[in-house]
């Protein structure tokens, strides 16, 4: 018996390296993210019903053939977004809870 590998057609690769659902510009990295939470496959479909549990199945199976990658490049952006954070409350840029609650007055009221 001859064993062929079939690659996976749910997921592409743009230029850059980044993995997209085959036919959409859904990047796998929301799947990644949503399997890291412990999401499952079901609760991602109802978050994402234009995808499809094949397509889903798919991103997480790349997630976990490029976990490394996937892990390394949500610990950075979580370091970026601290930093982030804090420069914002450093420089005065952080909306207090106060200034915040007053945006969705007005908007409720307007």
């Amino acid at each position: 018996m001859t064993m062929t590998t079939v690659p996976n057609s749910h997921i592409v690769t743009d230029e850059t390296g980044k993995a997209f659902i085959a036919g959409t510009r859904f990047k796998v990295r929301f799947i990644a993210y949503a399997a890291m939470d412990g999401q499952t496959p079901q609760q991602m479909k109802e978050a994402w019903p234009q995808l499809t549990l094949a397509q889903i199945h798919a991103g997480i199976s790349y997630y976990y053939d490029h976990q490394a990658a996937f892990d390394e490049e949500a610990r950075k952006s979580s370091e970026q977004y601290a930093r982030d954070r804090e420069e914002a409350i450093r420089t005065g840029k952080q909306p207090t809870r106060e200034q915040l609650e007053a945006r969705l007055a007005n908007r409720a009221a307007g």
